[in-house]
């Protein structure tokens, strides 16, 4: 049993017998990693974003939709926002969201890395608005998620790996500060990289990070037309793109997970579901254990 609790999770003291085992078998992120890869068709949802940016007046990109359908489905499946600290399982009691902003879209453009934070009753509506202001600051010179990178990135090499260590036994031991914690990217429910941004055709499979806790990573390429066979076992070509999930196999098992995708292909594929808020029954918000919503 940890001495101290930790700022942003909640120790789960009743696991099945093998989640329990796995942290002992598999002690780091690397070796637990499982690449999970997902053709999403998105020729309905294209319709859907042109239609949306005319109704909001403002920017509305694939990215919004596929952020929503994330926050939505974390919301629903609270197994998905866990993350292991040594041989622990937590629950973490917020769900928030990280990825890269590029502030030009030039070989040595300028970015900024993201991290949002987001209610379980969100809907298109809500994260468009909150994503649009967010991005719109992050496009500036003056980012809060900027500050720690840029102080840290000037210290010399031997301070810098002697500041990381103390950090990492910080953290190891439920020390580390929560104001490092709340605005580091890497301690985030998932990690989303829209490789679809710079139109790369095919989502990479990308690793976890052994820094923060972060147990998914999520990867998307852009939409191309491909050839699929529809329910009456005809061809026809539709707009698909790939969504690589890489997920860290001690927080829930292979089933769950596989559902819990199904559910956020869902989403991502009929839209129109997350206009609306959604009906959360009292158990699982019980089992989400988020500090604030």
């Amino acid at each position: 049993m940890p001495l101290f609790k930790r700022p942003d999770g909640t120790l789960l003291k009743k696991v099945p017998a093998f989640r329990r085992l796995s942290p002992y078998l598999m002690t780091n992120r690397t070796e637990s990693t499982i690449f999970i890869p997902f053709h999403v068709d998105v020729t309905d949802t294209i319709k859907y974003v042109e239609e949306l940016r005319t109704r909001l007046k403002k920017k509305v990109t694939m990215f919004n939709v596929i952020l929503t359908a994330v926050v939505r489905t974390f919301a629903l499946r609270p197994q998905l926002n866990r993350f292991c600290e040594g041989t622990k399982l937590y629950q973490r009691n917020e769900l928030n969201f990280a990825f890269v902003a590029k502030k030009q879209y030039k070989d040595r453009g300028k970015e900024s890395t993201v991290k949002m934070s987001f209610s379980p009753f969100e809907t298109i509506f809500t994260v468009t608005d909150k994503l649009y202001d967010e991005l719109n600051q992050a496009r500036t010179e003056e980012y809060h998620g900027d500050k720690d990178v840029n102080m840290f990135g000037k210290l010399p090499g031997f301070l810098l790996r002697a500041a990381v260590e103390v950090f990492k036994f910080l953290d190891k031991h439920n020390l580390a500060p929560a104001s490092m914690i709340e605005t580091d990217p890497l301690y985030c429910s998932a990690f989303i990289t829209n490789m679809g941004s710079v139109g790369m055709p095919l989502g990479p499979h990308h690793h976890l990070f052994e820094w923060g806790n972060a147990s998914l990573f999520l990867s998307i390429s852009s939409y191309t037309k491909r050839a699929v066979v529809n329910e009456k076992n005809e061809i026809v070509v539709r707009d698909v793109l790939d969504l690589v999930v890489s997920w860290d196999d001690r927080i829930a098992d292979g089933f769950y997970g596989q559902r819990s995708a199904e559910k956020m292909i869902d989403f991502i594929e009929n839209p129109i579901q997350l206009e609306e808020k959604p009906e959360i029954p009292d158990e699982i918000l019980e089992e989400l254990k988020l500090k604030d919503y």
